[in-house]
């Protein structure tokens, strides 16, 4: 991990062995310089000394961003983030989809984790009705592959209508290399992509006021996939 006064970035690794008071300690030692402390890497809610610091923080940065897949993220989590001024979450969901979402995160439990994302979503605008000087931002993270990738567009809608604020796309990197349909565009050969890459812009100016990122590499598969095919033919 490494560290400015601007902007930090802590990983925590599955294998890192320490003991729980002293990684609260480092935390809070970490803190005093912070402006923004972004935790992620493996899953940060099951560390104990992280849990200790959010439990009593004795220092707190002005952000705090964690990168989570949502399982943890319970009221009881919920209510201890309320004591930081600027809150992200980063949540992985990858379908709104029951089956799907199974098949991608198997042994997650797909109605707890929605559970918490709204959960989170409900404190987000309470904070905002409330005027109380804080703020969260919740944004999910979407893994395209031949799985998901054709509910994309009613994923962005379902995903404005729940209020959150921004959509990341990630890369495949490793994960389900038998769905990437980035490297091997055959998987995809039954799908309209140019009617798709439409449904899906489409959506995207629906719900404007979502951020988004990783749209253009996505897109920009959709097209490549579409000249191949047009050059096989």
């Amino acid at each position: 991990w490494s560290s400015d006064v601007c902007s930090s970035d802590l990983l925590i690794h599955e294998e890192m062995q320490m003991e729980t008071g002293l990684y609260g300690n480092l935390f809070n030692e970490y803190t005093k310089t912070a402006v923004h402390l972004h935790v992620s890497g493996g899953e940060p809610l099951l560390h104990k000394g992280f849990r200790r610091y959010l439990s009593t923080p004795k220092t707190m940065p002005s952000a705090l961003s964690i990168t989570t897949n949502g399982s943890l993220l319970d009221k009881d989590i919920l209510d201890k983030l309320k004591k930081f001024n600027d809150v992200n979450m980063h949540i992985s969901i990858d379908s709104f989809n029951r089956d799907v979402f199974s098949r991608m995160r198997p042994g997650s439990d797909f109605s707890v984790i929605m559970e918490n994302l709204n959960q989170a979503l409900e404190i987000k605008s309470e904070l905002r009705q409330n005027n109380s000087g804080k703020s969260w931002y919740i944004a999910i993270q979407f893994l395209a592959c031949v799985l998901n990738v054709r509910e994309f567009p009613s994923y962005i809608r379902h995903a404005g209508k729940m209020g959150i604020d921004a959509i990341h796309l990630c890369e495949i990197a490793g994960e389900f290399p038998e769905y990437d349909f980035s490297v091997n565009p055959s998987l995809i050969n039954d799908t309209d992509l140019g009617n798709l890459g439409a449904e899906i812009k489409s959506a995207m100016l629906h719900c404007r006021e979502i951020e988004y990122s990783g749209m253009d590499k996505l897109l920009s598969t959709f097209k490549h996939s579409v000249v191949q095919e047009g050059v096989s033919e």
